[in-house]
């Protein structure tokens, strides 16, 4: 069940569950598999912004937009640091 706050990149929120959102979920493997492969939050962060992608664009009170924005080495390195710190026993 899912209890609010910002809805992660990859996801989408139905009847308070996430769902997978399959053109970001792309994304997010992308981010991934390039991180993996260039080994740096910094080099990752220059292309994501060479190649456009930015921040999940959402709706917040009054229906102002957020999000959609290129980011600091923060959007992608929280979703890596996430990813890791999972993975630790």
């Amino acid at each position: 069940m899912w209890m609010g706050g910002n809805v992660p990149l990859g996801y989408d929120v139905k009847d308070r569950k996430l769902i997978v959102n399959e053109p970001e979920a792309s994304t997010v493997r992308l981010i991934f598999k390039r991180y993996a492969e260039l080994g740096s939050v910094a080099l990752l962060k220059a292309e994501l912004d060479r190649l456009g992608i930015v921040s999940k664009r959402r709706e917040g009170d009054g229906g102002r937009l957020a999000g959609g924005q290129q980011g600091g080495p923060g959007p992608a390195g929280t979703i890596i640091f996430f990813v890791l710190f999972e993975q630790l026993p």
